[in-house]
């Protein structure tokens, strides 16, 4: 009995190492496509009138330079709104620089402390939206960065009229500090990879608060924003959205930079954590099974599996070293491929590894977030509840 036990233990153990590794082959084939995909062929002129709309809160690292990007585009009509709660908040002196600096662009800021729902994000864009005044709206987080011409290369697919929906990878650019570092590791190497292995296999059918474009009469069938207000995921829901009307959700070639300055590990700790929790909410069974991207992690495992149970020694070592070259070598395909100004030192890749797995597995703990100082309490269908709220029913 406990020769059978230990021979499935070492089989067990043995499989899923081998699907941790297969998945960063996977990674390879899905980064690969990704770069080699070429925008989509329209005819000449192309260019519908585009409204950004931006929420902002508080003092983002260079928030200055993130905002502005978007305001300095090549393109022929667009209008930016900024969208902020506090006219107290020190994010309302930047964007009224860049209005001062910029008098000939369709550039307003709109300071509205009205709450209409526990995604303050979705209430900041919910106020602002009645200033909206083109079809195409892009929805993007304030810790982004784009060059001049992010909005040719993002409006270009609604040429299609098949297509809802167009959002846009992100990468991680550190600010130059270790933690920074973990930080851009974890979107570059773990998120970005999942999200076209995800693509390999079920097709797109997910945005991102990097870069949402949607056609207005898309949000004005689903209830407008005021839809999304008790939506954990926002950027989730609005690619279901576009699905469930028939539209196809299209990923842009165009990669949006997040720039990040980290400033402690509890923080980054916790920023992972949410998100983490977030993803295991709209994905339960893909949430479960994501440990296998863990590569590093899943090898120490197993190998130390192996060796309580049938103490195969060259097994070990060989799964361990395959899984070390492995993702080092998609550290380095993905800093090419996304031409990642400050790659971080190989060393770290391990202990990323590790902190990965240590978020995912805390992430089945709880189901509260915290999200902008506030505490949230999700529900299985993806909404949310202020802990006030909970506290007090």
């Amino acid at each position: 009995m406990i020769g059978t036990l230990s021979e499935g233990l070492f089989a067990l153990s043995a499989i899923i190492c081998v699907a941790a590794c297969a998945y960063v082959t996977v990674a390879f084939v899905g980064i690969r496509r990704f770069r080699r995909r070429a925008p989509r062929r329209l005819p000449d002129g192309f260019a519908p009138p585009v409204t950004m709309l931006k929420p902002v809160c508080g003092l983002d690292f260079e928030l200055y330079e993130n905002l502005r990007s978007f305001c300095e585009q090549d393109y022929p009509s667009y209008q930016v709104l900024f969208a902020v709660r506090a006219a107290d908040d020190p994010a309302v002196a930047v964007v009224e620089r860049i209005i001062a600096e910029l008098p000939g662009r369709d550039v307003s800021l709109v300071v509205d402390p009205r709450v209409h729902g526990p995604n303050l994000k979705v209430s900041n864009l919910v106020n602002a939206f009645s200033a909206a005044k083109h079809d195409v709206l892009i929805i993007s987080d304030s810790d982004m960065r784009v060059g001049p011409d992010y909005l040719a290369s993002v409006s270009r697919p609604f040429g299609d009229p098949k297509v809802g929906v167009v959002t846009c990878l992100y990468r991680g650019v550190s600010a130059g500090n270790y933690l920074s570092d973990m930080a851009c590791l974890q979107i570059n190497e773990w998120f970005l990879p999942s999200v076209l292995v995800s693509g390999l296999i079920q097709g797109d059918r997910y945005c991102f608060g990097a870069s949402m474009a949607v056609r207005r009469e898309i949000l004005a069938r689903a209830g407008g924003l005021e839809s999304l207000l008790d939506v954990l995921a926002d950027d989730h829901m609005l690619g279901k959205v576009a699905l469930d009307q028939g539209y196809r959700v299209e990923l842009s070639t165009y990669v949006v930079d997040n720039v990040v300055k980290e400033q402690s590990f509890t923080a980054l700790f916790a920023h992972e954590l949410r998100w983490a929790r977030t993803i295991r909410i709209l994905n339960p069974a893909g949430h479960s099974f994501s440990f296998l991207m863990n590569t590093i992690s899943v090898a120490l495992i197993g190998a130390a599996v192996i060796d309580l149970t049938l103490d195969v020694d060259p097994l070990e070592y060989a799964l361990l070293a395959l899984a070390v070259v492995l993702r080092l070598v998609l550290h380095d395909v993905v800093s090419r491929a996304l031409e990642v100004p400050r790659a971080a030192p190989y060393w770290m890749i391990p202990l990323r590894d590790l902190m990965s797995f240590v978020v995912w597995a805390a992430s089945f703990l709880s189901r509260d977030v915290r999200w902008r100082g506030e505490r949230f309490h999700a529900k299985r269908d993806g909404t949310m509840i202020q802990a006030e709220t909970l506290e007090t029913t």
